[in-house]
């Protein structure tokens, strides 16, 4: 769930302001005008002529900074830094201007850019107290204590021991690990100024960050006696009952701070965001609608209400929201947000990454837009840009269990158990309830090994929410790990009652319960498929189940109605295909692949499969093409490794090395496979390594000793390397036997160049 406060005072700045009416009036004309309302407190009026003078003279300085003070009253940080900016850049006299650049320079971390503008302010005065105190806190900031200190004394020197000097000097004492001195220059701040609330919150933030909880609560009790009618107390106060856990608290403390303030936007916003925490969208719906009914005019409030519209799949609301927004300011930087996410919900991917790349450029201090962001790269394909876009959502707000929620997803999908673990219990213990966080716990669990643990969690789940076939699926998966496959194939029986459509767990299920025996396994499916709907992906099953059991006319008839269910599907095309060619429809087995690769060049199935027809056919330079196009849709298919580099050894003028490392790349994936190990014994014999020959096929022999061919390739390989009695030996025998294989005739032309 989103989280408005994090972003509230850029919502805040990203209001459209009304443009002058009139160019004609001179601009001090209009400065003056904006200094009486200014007076007067209307500060909307104020901002309206300002504008307009600076229309008149866009080099007006003091028209510039005086915006810059009313856009800090408003809370709109973004647009007061860049009038500072200009203010300062336009009279570098405006000590105060730039001395608010350096502030804001310091709040978003860029020290060295703060360091620069201060350095030139105590350039032109030494003195000047505000620029001593900005040069206190970057030294701070950067360890220098020393140099802190000696700011800090340099400003008391000048304006004695204000409370604003007293809270650095404390700052720094705490840094230096002195609580004794830091809670007494804390403390004799607040007595010098004991009206000015900054005062009583930098301490209560100091016992708070301490562990000093008793002295926190009855500095709590104070300030709520001495500033009952203070919007930053109350906003302290919800703050303070929200990290504690006391909602009911925080919301009465917002509700009066809207009292207070009864035209705070942001303070709106806030109670907003604390009906969205609690998982009351329907509320926070209903007092965003009503806010922005009262305040027609305020696109932040519009925009909060679009995003919770969004979140409860009233996209066409929230589109509507959006389009009003976009139709004041087309550049809105919520509206274009809002604009995103519609687009993610509606597939368009290409154009929501396009827009939250923009905002993360405009924006780069809003966390949302880099959730996001991560989201429309993780549906393009684009793994390692949607791990960097959700790390940089996290960097910024590192306590959202949402993203750290994606984040388990991400490195789950890297095959990073252990990070996926940790990234799903912090979300878990941020946000309790985050049951995505908890199966994606449980998953990385399991992909650890932790089965007891991830069982508990499981079962936790289930408790709560029985009716979730993954976490069935879980089960299954642990119970096998365990070597308990009924406990496994109880758990997968209770995932079909809730999605009988689901084939993988029939299939599991099937396989589990009745090992090696297709019959009961045939029976089981076919009794499956008449309890309910049949779907196309059961009837291939049927069909593959058939056809191993050698019952090719009902495994031809379940492929047919595999079809007939889902003409699109290609894997019960292809299958059907090869059993076509099996009973001996080769010619119309072989056109309908290739019509299917018309259609789908990159289809695998049907390249593995036509590849492995042409080979039987002897259409070696065809199903070595096939092969490798398998290849470059999966390197590592140890079959077509394999089949390909047979056939490059039987090929005249092939590049046996490239044959060598296909074939060693197929043993590496399954050593234990004979049919690798004759690949590798033929190609080490044509390259005239016999010895290392004989050692591939003895091991294949290992696996099957009964292999006719792979006898007669150890003979020859034997009387190569120099152990001709041995190799005539064994040909004699194998010979003698009578027993046929593929190659008997060239090995009787064998034994008679031998015995020649």
């Amino acid at each position: 769930m989103k989280r408005i406060a994090a972003f509230g005072c850029l919502l805040l700045a990203l209001a459209m302001c009304a443009c002058s009416n009139s160019s004609d009036d001179g601009r001090d004309k209009h400065y003056q005008r904006a200094l009486e309302y200014v007076k007067q407190k209307n500060d909307n009026a104020a901002q309206l002529e300002l504008q307009n003078a600076i229309k008149v003279d866009p080099k007006f300085a003091d028209a510039r900074y005086q915006l810059a003070l009313l856009y800090l009253r408003k809370g709109d940080g973004q647009n007061a830094f860049r009038e500072l900016q200009r203010a300062s850049s336009l009279d570098p006299n405006n000590l105060d201007a730039a001395v608010k650049t350096a502030e804001f320079y310091l709040l978003t971390q860029n020290s060295k850019e703060s360091r620069a503008v201060i350095e030139k302010v105590l350039q032109t005065d030494p003195h000047y107290l505000d620029a001593l105190i900005v040069q206190a806190n970057l030294d701070l900031v950067d360890g220098n204590f020393n140099g802190a200190d000696k700011a800090v004394h340099a400003a008391m020197a000048k304006a004695g021991e204000t409370d604003r000097l007293l809270n650095v000097q404390g700052r720094i004492q705490a840094a230096q690990n002195k609580p004794v001195e830091a809670e007494a220059a804390f403390r004799k701040a607040v007595e010098i100024s004991p009206d000015h609330f900054p005062n009583y919150q930098t301490l209560f933030q100091y016992y708070q960050g301490t562990g000093q909880q008793q002295k926190a609560e009855e500095l709590l009790a104070e300030i709520g006696k001495r500033f009952a009618n203070s919007q930053q107390a109350q906003t302290l106060f919800a703050d303070y009952y929200l990290r504690t856990n006391q909602p009911e608290k925080a919301e009465a403390a917002l509700r009066r701070n809207i009292e207070l303030a009864p035209d705070s936007s942001a303070n709106r916003l806030r109670l907003a965001d604390l009906y969205i925490k609690r998982e009351r969208l329907p509320e926070a719906e209903k007092f965003l609608t009503q806010c922005v009914a009262d305040f027609p005019d305020a696109l932040e409030l519009k925009l909060a209400l679009a995003d919770v519209k969004f979140d409860q799949n009233q996209v066409d609301e929230a589109k509507k929201l959006m389009a009003e927004i976009l139709k004041v300011n087309p550049a809105h930087g919520g509206g274009k947000y809002i604009e995103a996410k519609v687009f993610l919900k509606e597939g368009k991917y290409t154009e929501a990454r396009d827009i939250l790349r923009s905002l993360t450029g405009d924006y780069p201090q809003w966390a949302e837009p880099y959730y996001f962001l991560a989201l429309a790269h993780l549906r393009l394909g684009e793994a390692e840009q949607a791990q960097k876009a959700c790390s940089n959502a996290l960097q910024l707000a590192p306590g959202n269990s949402k993203f750290h929620t994606l984040q388990s997803q991400l490195r789950l999908m890297a095959g990073d158990g252990e990070g996926a673990t940790k990234e799903a219990a912090i979300a878990v213990r941020i946000q309790p309830v985050n049951y995505a966080a908890q199966k994606l716990l449980a998953k990385g669990l399991l992909m650890m090994k932790k089965y007891d643990d991830c069982l508990k969690v499981v079962d936790d789940i289930l408790a709560r929410m029985p009716n979730d076939p993954e976490m069935y699926s879980i089960r299954a998966a642990v119970s096998v790990s365990v070597q308990k496959p009924q406990d496994a194939v109880k758990a997968l029986a209770s995932l079909l009652q809730l999605k009988p459509e689901d084939t993988n767990a029939l299939r599991e299920m099937v396989i589990l319960q009745y090992p090696d025996q297709f019959d009961k396994q045939i029976e089981a499916v076919r009794a499956h498929i008449a309890t309910g709907k049949p779907t196309s992906g059961q009837q291939q099953f049927l069909g593959d189940l058939l056809m191993q059991q050698g019952n090719f006319e009902d495994a031809l008839r379940a492929y047919d109605s595999a079809l007939q269910l889902d003409a699109s599907n290609r894997g019960a095309l292809v299958r059907r295909t090869q059993l076509q060619f099996a009973m001996g429809q080769q010619d119309e087995a072989m056109k309908i692949l290739q019509d299917v690769l018309v259609a789908d060049p990159d289809n695998f199935d049907a390249n593995l499969q036509l590849a492995t027809m042409c080979e039987i056919r002897g259409q070696n330079d065809q199903a070595m093409r096939l092969y490798k196009k398998v290849l470059e849709l999966r390197p590592n298919n140890s079959r077509a490794a394999n089949n390909l580099a047979w056939l490059m050894s039987q090929t005249d003028g092939a590049d046996l090395g490239e044959a060598l490392r296909l074939a060693m790349q197929a043993k590496q994936n399954l050593p234990d496979d004979p049919n690798i190990a004759d690949t590798l014994g033929w190609i080490y014999y044509k390259r005239g390594s016999f010895p290392m020959a004989v050692t591939q096929y003895e091991a294949a022999l290992s696996k099957q000793p009964e292999n006719r061919n792979i006898l007669y390739h150890l003979a020859l390989a034997r009387y190569a390397s120099g152990d001709r009695s041995k190799a005539i030996a064994d040909l004699d025998d194998l010979l003698q036997s009578g027993k046929p294989f593929l190659e008997r005739e060239k090995a009787q032309e064998t034994m008679r160049q031998w015995r020649q």
